[in-house]
């Protein structure tokens, strides 16, 4: 590691002690700009993780009267980092995911939640067909009329790492599993069909969408929401080298292999298989495969491109073995689905 980079290191460690975000982080500019060599460091520092980056308000966001919101997370685009001024609550509803909250990644398995703090950076992926994931948006400053129940004790709030108070910092995320609880699943999808079913939901209908998120809230402090093991947030190395794997992953998808990944990050392979494993709950391979058919997917849809081009650029050098894993994936072939796409464009 270089002197810059340990330098970076340190930086983003106290920015997570401190839970430096995108609104408050100039309060800590004393604190933060001797950790850098210069200027120029410290201003791309503050750049890449504070204010380069679409912002979005709640004002914008939901329409009058709304204090929650739900909808599918799109496929087949590519994702950019952004920040909002309101919480954002994944669910994997099927299959897996990521999400990337500033300089820590988190691999969702079917049924997790993860909890994203407002004015935190962040961008989430799923990889194919098979995989789906909900979110769900709740206005801080209504956090009261939201869950009226939980805003009685408000400790119950800071348990869920949530709070309207003045000056309250969150965590800038919590991963919660859930292990197929199946009514917590139910709900959910109750909160989904309300917003984004139903074509204009009545007051009780939103009054019900918002009950039914205090019910998963109590649900989930009631099996221990804020024990060590169900809030990554508490482990930030561990989410943070999966980060470094993704972006590793991202970066060599023409030319990846497990030894070359392993001898990168200075593993042995054993210990590498047993740490990627641990971290995605899939192995080096189908992560990667899933990687590389995602990208597939986006430059098909929003690119000029040839077939074969965007084969090579993926990683693969067989037709067959690319035209048979993308139909697996997708449900068809490279060509019909860019012309699936053209078609919904």
């Amino acid at each position: 590691m270089t002197r810059a980079m340990e330098r970076e290191e340190r930086a983003l460690q106290f920015v997570y002690e401190h839970r430096v975000n995108a609104k408050n982080y100039a309060q800590y500019e004393t604190q933060l700009r001797p950790m850098f060599e210069d200027e120029a460091a410290y201003r791309r520092f503050v750049d890449d993780n504070f204010t380069k980056m679409d912002s979005i308000r709640w004002e914008q966001f939901f329409a009058p009267g709304q204090h929650v919101d739900a909808f599918h997370h799109p496929r087949f685009s590519q994702q950019t980092p952004h920040v909002h001024n309101f919480y954002e609550l994944k669910y994997q509803l099927q299959g897996s995911g990521t999400v990337v909250v500033g300089e820590d990644a988190v691999w969702l398995r079917e049924s997790d939640f993860c909890l994203i703090a407002p004015h935190m950076p962040h961008l989430s992926e799923i990889f194919d067909m098979s995989s789906d994931m909900i979110n769900i948006v709740i206005v801080p400053e209504f956090l009261p009329l939201i869950f009226p129940r939980l805003s009685r004790e408000p400790e119950l709030l800071e348990r869920i790492h949530m709070s309207a108070a003045p000056g309250h910092v969150p965590l800038p995320f919590t991963h919660i599993p859930t292990h197929n609880d199946p009514e917590i699943r139910a709900r959910v999808e109750e909160i989904y069909r309300v917003c984004r079913e139903e074509e204009a939901p009545s007051p009780m209908e939103r009054l019900c969408a918002e009950a039914a998120l205090e019910q998963i809230f109590l649900r989930l402090l009631r099996s221990g929401m804020n024990d060590e093991s169900s809030a990554l947030a508490s482990a930030p190395n561990q989410s943070r080298q999966a980060k470094r794997m993704m972006d590793y992953l991202q970066a060599h998808l023409s030319d990846a292999s497990f030894s070359g990944f392993a001898e990168y990050f200075h593993y042995s392979e054993s210990y590498a298989s047993r740490f990627f494993k641990n971290c995605t709950g899939q192995t080096f391979s189908a992560v990667l495969r899933a990687l590389r058919l995602k990208r597939a997917a986006e430059l098909l849809a929003a690119s000029d491109l040839s077939v074969d081009e965007i084969m090579r650029q993926v990683g693969y050098s067989g037709r067959t073995n690319f035209y048979n894993s993308f139909r697996r994936c997708y449900g068809s072939t490279p060509s019909d689905f860019r012309r699936a796409r053209s078609k919904m464009s």
